[in-house]
């Protein structure tokens, strides 16, 4: 009896979860839900973060295109449409937590950009966005120190978008 009363919820949630979009339910990174405002915006990634961490750069201009649908190609000749610049400065890494003889067990990493649309009908500047993320020191502090830097860059890439999405 049980087994069948399981079995029953199972498919009622099953069914109940896929009415959900026949009636205008969008889940989170549907693609419909991307703003058309974006379309024709070309994304641009610079500054000293880019020169410096050119792989962190390509992350978040991925990360970008694909939460806003920002075009990732650049314009053609002659074409003079709007373009997002981001700033973004090289992640900063700073001691959060040393014991008396010197060794340090956490640290935290922060990446900073500042976003600019700029085209023919538009010129806006943006508020400076900050990434964070805190780590602690262990054996392998190479793989701890770049997946912190990925972490830092996934809360950058979400933050961006959210400043974005609102003021566009």
């Amino acid at each position: 009896m049980i087994n069948r009363l399981n079995f029953f919820f199972v498919v009622l949630i099953i069914l109940a979860t896929s009415q959900l979009s026949g009636c205008g339910y969008r889940f989170p990174g549907d693609p419909a839900l991307r703003s058309q405002a974006w379309a024709g915006v070309t994304l641009i990634i610079e500054g000293p973060g880019q020169s410096d961490y050119p792989l962190l750069a390509r992350i978040l201009k991925d990360k970008l295109v694909d939460r806003l649908g920002i075009s990732s190609q650049p314009q053609a000749e002659g074409e003079e449409g709007p373009v997002l610049r981001i700033e973004m400065e090289s992640p900063v890494q700073e001691k959060i937590l040393e014991s008396r003889d010197g060794r340090v067990y956490q640290y935290s990493v922060t990446i900073k950009a500042r976003p600019k649309l700029s085209g023919q009908k538009v010129n806006r500047l943006y508020p400076q966005v900050q990434g964070e993320s805190t780590f602690y020191i262990h054996r392998s502090s190479l793989s701890t120190s770049n997946s912190s830097r990925a972490e830092a860059l996934e809360s950058l890439s979400e933050r961006l978008a959210a400043v974005l999405s609102a003021g566009f």
